[in-house]
């Protein structure tokens, strides 16, 4: 199977990334994805046992999306998910970051790298994931 990468939080600090903003705010659409893609059950078992701890976190409802992406280098790829998360994230995660910078534009935010990392964020985009997830499964 060929390695797929569907995000990686370099793509995003390169170019015209906003001055003036948190490199961090460059991935928080990646980690929020992750945390969505772990809750579902479609993270790797490789992925859940390097990053136990944490996914353990995610799981007692902290917000520790962005430390789980820092961890895996801040990228998700396709050896990151089970056979089903890759397809699900091949299949929607590019209309989610759509979406997303939507969203983003629509609260006020110039760019989604304007939105600081957040817990309410990180559900708009849980919710913006089980709308496409959904409507993709059906």
């Amino acid at each position: 199977m060929n390695l797929e990468k569907y995000d990686d939080i370099s793509w995003h600090e390169e170019g015209d990334f906003p001055a003036g903003i948190p490199q961090r705010n460059a991935g928080s659409h990646i980690a929020y994805f992750l945390a969505w893609a772990f809750r579902r059950g479609f993270l790797s078992d490789e992925l859940n046992e390097a990053f136990a701890q944490e996914l353990e976190a995610i799981k007692r409802g902290e917000f520790a999306s962005t430390r789980l992406l820092t961890a895996m280098d801040s990228k998700v790829t396709s050896e990151d998910m089970t056979l089903e998360g890759g397809n699900v994230a091949q299949a929607i995660y590019d209309t989610f970051v759509d979406r997303w910078q939507t969203w983003c534009d629509n609260h006020g935010f110039a760019t989604m790298y304007h939105a600081p990392p957040s817990p309410e964020h990180e559900a708009a985009a849980g919710s913006i994931l089980d709308d496409l997830y959904l409507s993709q499964s059906r």
